[in-house]
């Protein structure tokens, strides 16, 4: 059994599959590649990882459909094992959260500009620009992730920026405030 562990890798697979027409050739799929576009509005991946796959599992049942209705995929052979969160990394008890806290409501997201278009830059933009201008300092919008770019990739003045941050710290922080916001397209 050969296991598709990134997508960068369809093309070895197809062709150690064509070598060993015994290998059965799974994965874990967390998403439709190919589906991506990237910041010139080309696609990143293709369909071929998709097509060597004869066993395999999804994240999502979505993905497990749209390969059955898009690609013309045999999905009878994928099932569904839903992403889950690390309890050990990520758990209520990594940060510390008053309830009695008067301060403003903290909503935290990750800000990638690299990956603006797929990511949803704008639309977190848009989201955070009215938050600020409806609630003001009732609400401490934050952000964590990749340093700042320019233009669109910049952040909001008003936005709290905790720069690049470790798992650990990730888990405390998302533990710490109040809303986590991921933005995807």
């Amino acid at each position: 059994m050969l296991v598709a562990s990134h997508w960068g890798c369809g093309h070895r697979i197809a062709e150690v599959k064509s070598r060993n027409p015994d290998v059965v050739v799974t994965s874990i799929l967390q998403d439709r590649e190919d589906l991506f576009e990237n910041n010139d509005g080309a696609n990143e991946g293709t369909w071929g990882p998709y097509l060597a796959i004869e066993k395999g599992r999804a994240v999502a049942q979505w993905i497990v459909d749209s390969m059955g209705s898009d690609l013309g995929q045999k999905i009878e052979d994928y099932g569904v094992i839903p992403a889950g969160i690390d309890t050990n990394i990520f758990s209520p008890h990594a940060g510390e959260r008053s309830p009695l806290n008067p301060g403003p409501v903290r909503v935290l997201a990750m800000w990638r500009p690299q990956t603006a278009q797929r990511r949803g830059i704008a639309l977190l933009r848009n989201v955070y620009d009215l938050l600020h201008a409806r609630y003001r300092r009732g609400v401490s919008l934050e952000l964590f992730g990749w340093n700042e770019g320019s233009g669109e990739g910049r952040a909001p003045t008003y936005t709290t920026h905790h720069g690049t941050l470790t798992p650990r710290e990730v888990a405390k922080i998302m533990a710490e405030v109040h809303i986590v916001i991921e933005p995807s397209l």
